[in-house]
């Protein structure tokens, strides 16, 4: 059965949020036709020991994503709710939100913690529970797990930005340090092929997933998508895309970073995935952590994953932000 777009959603207000369907209906239908399943090749390879080995991960069905991030006007549908206000007098470790370049309703909403954006998603969810919003049946929302979020900013492409590969491809898609000095309104560069707008830079999203400095190397070829288990040993949360302030090298598709899922600043934001509930990656095991042993090494003929291989990164990253040097 083939997912088709969606009329966009109604907030309380008149505000909407625009989704599309990921991948498209004509690439569904070719992965129908043909008998195999949706699938790309997630990372990168010589870039960062974080983004290794490449390796093709499955998409266990279509999903729905926003075409941009949440903008101020969208967020402020839910801060000027008594839902909001509930929740923010609920965690005392939440200021109630404030934009740091307020005022400009199309721009992403920023300065936003991991947990308020997984609570507007819950908002939205609530709404359509209580007959206040029309969500597709069976669909809900949440944060995109990074696979899904990789896998709808390629949009088909293997390249470091859907445009391309190198800077010079990337100008007329995102905003980042070398064309912005803060956020932008959103969507007034080019769309995607899949119809997404700034997921190269602007602001960076959250994620649902928690932060593995080294995911990659647990997972065998044809890993199917879907965020890890988030307990309370998990201290940090996955974001993705990069921001106006960062170097074009840090909006690369593969590229990522973390957070603390407490943290607030202006390059940060997020957008919001509708799909139906699935099941969710369980944390992975290291093999040889026990005793302090490195996995095997990979197969570096390709720059790919051998199926069910397990592999060395033969780096160590410290517990600083690879962005542009900068702790977060």
């Amino acid at each position: 059965m083939l997912f088709h777009d969606i009329d966009p959603l109604v907030l309380p207000g008149g505000t909407s949020l625009e989704f599309r369907i990921i991948p498209p209906v004509s690439v569904q239908e070719q992965a129908q036709s043909s008998g195999r399943p949706l699938s790309f090749l997630m990372g990168a390879r010589g870039q960062n020991s974080a983004e290794e080995p490449r390796h093709r991960v499955l998409i266990p069905q279509p999903f729905y994503l926003g075409t941009t991030p949440i903008t101020q006007e969208q967020l402020a549908a839910w801060t000027r709710t008594p839902a909001y206000r509930a929740w923010q007098s609920s965690r005392p470790e939440e200021e109630r939100h404030h934009n740091h370049f307020a005022g400009r309703p199309r721009r992403p909403a920023e300065n936003l913690s991991w947990y308020a954006a997984c609570a507007f998603t819950q908002w939205l969810n609530d709404l359509a529970d209580a007959g206040h919003l029309t969500l597709p049946k069976g669909l809900r929302a949440s944060l995109p797990d990074e696979a899904c979020w990789e896998y709808a900013c390629r949009a088909g492409t293997s390249t470091d930005y859907w445009s391309g590969g190198g800077e010079e491809a990337w100008r007329e898609i995102g905003w980042f340090q070398g064309n912005a000095q803060e956020t932008m309104d959103v969507a007034q560069l080019a769309a995607s092929p899949w119809g997404r707008y700034d997921m190269h830079g602007n602001v960076w999203e959250w994620c649902a997933d928690v932060w593995d400095a080294r995911p990659y190397c647990q997972r065998p070829d044809g890993w199917c998508a879907g965020p890890r288990v988030i307990t309370e040993i998990d201290p940090l949360r996955v974001v993705r895309g990069g921001s106006w302030y960062d170097p074009a090298g840090g909006c690369r598709a593969a590229y990522r970073d973390w957070g603390h899922p407490l943290d607030r600043n202006r390059y940060q934001g997020f957008r919001v995935l509708l799909s139906a509930p699935g099941p969710v990656a369980e944390p992975e095991e290291r093999p040889g952590a026990e005793a302090g042993r490195e996995p095997a090494a990979r197969d570096e003929r390709s720059g790919e994953r051998k199926a069910g291989a397990v592999v060395a990164l033969g780096k160590t990253l410290n517990k600083q932000s690879p962005r542009s040097g900068r702790s977060f």
